[in-house]
């Protein structure tokens, strides 16, 4: 059981604004950085907040952009603020695209690894629908797979969906 952390914007006059027309707007110009922080900071005071009270607590998921790894300080501020929680630090989960991990290779692979070494587990967000080859899924640092939705709608519905979902899962083992 766990939660991931979406962001969703109702605009008061164009009503709901789908993430994929306001984030990368916010990519574009520079700005998702602090989004991501924001999200992050909501996340750690929610699970403190519940982790403090006693409350049942369930980890969070929080989609980092690849936009967060160039920018070497975000990434150490977010490993701060992990390492700072009040609460042990598998309450926090960091999803990553495929996408993200190609645009940074090494140093991308570095600070993930730092983000599991704190024993934050990391989520390959969306697989099948970026351009990394099965190459760089052996040599990413990620504990979780999740594969995108096109292909689990139709589980049971058509045998390309059937075929991909078994050998993911059969290369992730």
């Amino acid at each position: 059981v766990s939660a991931e952390a979406l962001v969703r914007w109702i605009h008061p006059i164009r009503g709901f604004v789908s993430p994929g027309t306001f984030i990368s707007v916010l990519e574009k110009n520079g700005l998702i950085s602090k989004l991501d922080w924001y999200v992050m900071q909501k996340v750690r005071e929610f699970i403190g907040k519940r982790y403090e009270a006693g409350l049942p607590v369930v980890p969070v998921s929080v989609n980092l952009s690849w936009i967060d790894f160039y920018d070497f300080g975000m990434s150490d501020q977010l490993l701060n603020q992990i390492k700072n929680s009040p609460f042990p630090n598998n309450y926090i989960r960091c999803e990553v695209t495929e996408t993200t991990f190609v645009s940074q290779e090494n140093s991308y692979a570095n600070y993930l690894e730092k983000f599991r070494e704190q024993g934050v587990k990391v989520y390959l967000d969306d697989f099948g629908t970026g351009y990394s080859s099965l190459n760089h899924i052996r040599e990413m640092p990620i504990d979780v797979i999740k594969i995108d939705r096109c292909f689990i709608e139709h589980l049971g519905e058509d045998d390309f969906s059937d075929a991909f979902v078994k050998m993911v899962n059969e290369l992730a083992n």
